[in-house]
């Protein structure tokens, strides 16, 4: 959150009033086969959890070093084997029913992973944040790998359709599966979207539910937030 130029906790910037990851926990609550959200904190953690109260479950993370790293952390103290969803403390509209067609679509699929992804028509405008997201490659309209921006082609870069960093993932799977997630060369950190280069590894084929370009917009800067207020504004 070192863009934000604040000392805050970006996640308790806020929107409309509200902060940004109140916003999510919401949404969860409105999911009925939801269970108390897990915050995973870092930076602020104490300024997290004061805000949010008994909202939530937290854990800290040990290391920050990517959001593989903030799944494993909470894998340590999650019990039982339902499917568990993951999204960023960052993007305040993801909305109950997509929450609930990603858990749908699992249950239906009978597959480990399950993945939102946004397509934008371009990147121009607000959606101009969607310009560094990880592209989802496709072959044959099968999802195969995201590829971090950073780690793009110039060819890749073209690629409409967008990882927000959303998934519907089971349980057993990913505890088996994110100790193989290895640090990214390029970035230092241990990235959640090598999971879809896993499940391709193990013969898992990958489902996705389109979101909606609001529900990934992350807030990373003060021209995010404002941005942000508008959105909300717009959606009503």
């Amino acid at each position: 959150g070192t863009r934000m130029r604040s000392e805050r906790p970006k996640t308790l910037h806020t929107v409309l009033g509200k902060p940004i990851v109140q916003w999510i926990v919401e949404a969860f609550a409105k999911v009925p086969a939801c269970q108390a959200p897990m915050v995973v904190l870092g930076f602020g953690a104490p300024e997290v959890r004061a805000a949010l109260g008994q909202s939530s479950t937290y854990v800290e993370m040990q290391e920050l070093s990517g959001t593989a790293t903030a799944v494993k952390d909470a894998l340590a103290v999650l019990a039982g084997d339902l499917p568990v969803v993951i999204v960023n403390g960052d993007d305040p509209f993801i909305r109950p029913e997509s929450i609930q067609k990603l858990i749908d679509t699992h249950a239906v699929a009978q597959e480990p992973l399950v993945i939102g992804t946004i397509e934008v028509r371009d990147f121009d405008d607000w959606r101009k944040t969607f310009s560094h997201f990880g592209r989802i490659v496709r072959e044959g309209g099968v999802v195969t790998s995201i590829i971090e921006y950073k780690n793009a082609t110039e060819e890749q870069k073209l690629i409409r359709e967008v990882n927000p960093n959303v998934f519907c993932v089971d349980m057993a799977w990913l505890r088996g599966v994110v100790g193989r997630i290895e640090r990214n060369e390029v970035t230092g950190e241990y990235h959640l979207t090598d999971l879809v280069a896993l499940a391709v590894q193990d013969g898992k084929p990958i489902e996705t539910v389109a979101l909606s370009p609001e529900e990934g917009y992350g807030i990373n800067s003060p021209e995010d937030l404002a941005e942000a207020e508008l959105i909300a504004a717009k959606l009503g």
